[in-house]
């Protein structure tokens, strides 16, 4: 899973393209670990792209969780 650009200013892409991951969540939490924004129980593949245009500049977090799948990445918004 990789997620572009980075550093981020309206969109931030999940590339999926090596995964079909099916049940799954996306949430983006902040420095502090709390939950900014999430796209909960959907079924992911290819690119989706996330909006991030109402959360302040600063360094965030996108993790990925389902059955199989727990991953974290980093990621910054201008």
């Amino acid at each position: 899973i990789h997620l572009y650009p980075n550093p981020v200013t309206e969109f931030v892409n999940i590339d999926f393209s090596d995964f079909n991951i099916d049940n799954a969540s996306i949430y983006v939490t902040n420095i502090l670990g709390k939950t900014v924004t999430a796209a909960v129980n959907g079924d992911f593949n290819g690119i989706t792209s996330l909006d991030v245009r109402e959360l302040e500049p600063g360094m965030y977090f996108l993790m990925v969780k389902s059955q199989n799948t727990n991953v974290s990445l980093p990621f910054v918004i201008e």
